[in-house]
């Protein structure tokens, strides 16, 4: 049997060490002993361990009592990295990051869906390995690799579910395909799910109950429950876009079979195709964001009605769940204010005042990066658990993905 000492010299004692400096708090050998209850010789010697690993970094000095100030230590955030991908419905975005969340490197590039999920995978995880190929030395191995997707996983199958925005792809097993590619471990979420994670982690670390409602080309919810992500039995719980629109004329037909589904007529393909019936041009966000800038009455109106729209679906969230943030993401949010205006009209005009007079609501502060963030703060995360932690000693710096992944490309 193989044991963490047995790859890089290093005890168990060196193992609580190092989850101690994983939440990045730069600490003397002195504090590190008083907190872990080691002497100074013990620490000592675990600090050179994890140095010569590289695992552990020297981060500057502590404050001076007469003497030599001490030298602070913590996790070195280049000793592992992090792979990140996000599969839209247009577009896939891939990224590598380190342990600090840091995006390091990404490329975003146009995919059709409808290709199958082989052909996109392939082109994603090329793009990614030549990512990996192209960090600077100093950077480590890849430890875990995010992938978020627009649908709900089931959690039990892995498998995406057949009433999604990718029907194609619901009996392809994503995580083993993935796995055998890069021989690292793989985490499959939905995109919306990582982007709670990502703005949570970043912007509002003392929210224990966030939701994150993403609102493009489809639309749904992303929940952070008592500080942890929740996607409930199945897998299906914040999946929004197929809930009723009370509107009595929102009776547009859905691809669900059902008609009146918010994603039927407040995503961004029913807003381009309210505008078109209306005699106004516009393909993409770039259309809608030139007739936002040009002050399009239209566009203006049909974008406050999404909002309304989407307020009406979260007002019921709200009071069900009572977050106290609700932030905003998708492209349709930095479509001017018009949107977020909708939302919180209806949303403080319906929900109960003592709900909303503690309610954050904001637009997303990571705008088109909150998925392939998140999905990095997940991995990086996942990697810094206790009970992953000792496999990361267990990895020789010099080994893993990066070799795996270039091999690959």
């Amino acid at each position: 049997m193989s044991h963490p000492q047995d790859a890089v010299g290093l005890d168990a004692g060196a193992v609580d060490l190092l989850k101690l400096l994983a939440d990045r708090t730069p600490r003397t050998r002195a504090e590190i002993a008083r907190l872990t209850g080691a002497s100074r010789s013990t620490v000592f010697n675990r600090i050179n361990a994890l140095r010569r690993a590289g695992l552990v970094a020297a981060v500057g000095e502590g404050s001076s009592t007469g003497g030599r100030p001490s030298t602070r230590f913590a996790l070195n955030d280049r000793a592992r990295t992090v792979g990140a991908m996000q599969i839209g419905r247009r577009h896939c975005t891939v990224a590598v990051a380190d342990l600090g969340s840091g995006i390091l490197a990404r490329e975003r590039f146009d995919i059709r869906l409808s290709d199958g999920p082989e052909v996109v995978l392939d082109r994603a995880a090329e793009e990614l390995e030549r990512l990996i190929r192209e960090l600077p030395a100093e950077y480590g191995p890849v430890a875990v690799i995010t992938v978020g997707v627009s649908s709900p996983i089931d959690p039990t199958t892995g498998l995406i579910f057949n009433v999604s925005p990718m029907p194609n792809w619901s009996a392809f097993a994503l995580e083993p395909w993935l796995r055998a590619r890069f021989a690292v471990d793989i985490l499959i979420d939905n995109d919306a799910t990582l982007m709670a994670i990502g703005e949570q982690a970043a912007h509002y670390p003392s929210a224990e109950d966030l939701m994150f409602v993403t609102a493009s080309n489809g639309i749904g919810l992303g929940l952070i429950l008592r500080g942890s992500a929740y996607s409930g039995a199945h897998g299906l719980a914040g999946d929004i876009g197929h809930l009723p629109v009370r509107r009595p004329d929102a009776d547009v037909p859905c691809n669900c079979g059902n008609t009146g589904c918010l994603v039927a007529v407040a995503s961004s393909d029913a807003i381009f195709s309210e505008l078109r019936s209306r005699g106004v041009q516009a393909e993409n966000a770039q259309d809608l964001f030139a007739l936002v800038r040009d002050g399009d009455v239209t566009t203006a109106h049909v974008l406050r009605r999404a909002g309304r729209d989407l307020g009406d679906v979260l007002t019921s969230c709200v009071t069900l769940l009572n977050p106290s943030v609700l932030v905003v993401g998708g492209f349709l949010a930095f479509a001017g204010d018009h949107l977020m205006a909708g939302i919180r009209e209806v949303l403080f005009a319906r929900s109960i005042p003592h709900i909303t007079d503690s309610l954050t609501i904001a637009k997303t502060q990571t705008e088109r990066d909150a998925s392939i963030t998140g999905a990095a703060i997940h991995g990086a995360l996942w990697t810094l658990r206790q009970e992953n932690i000792t496999r990361l000693l267990a990895t020789a710096p010099a080994g893993g993905a990066r070799q795996a992944s270039t091999a690959a490309g």
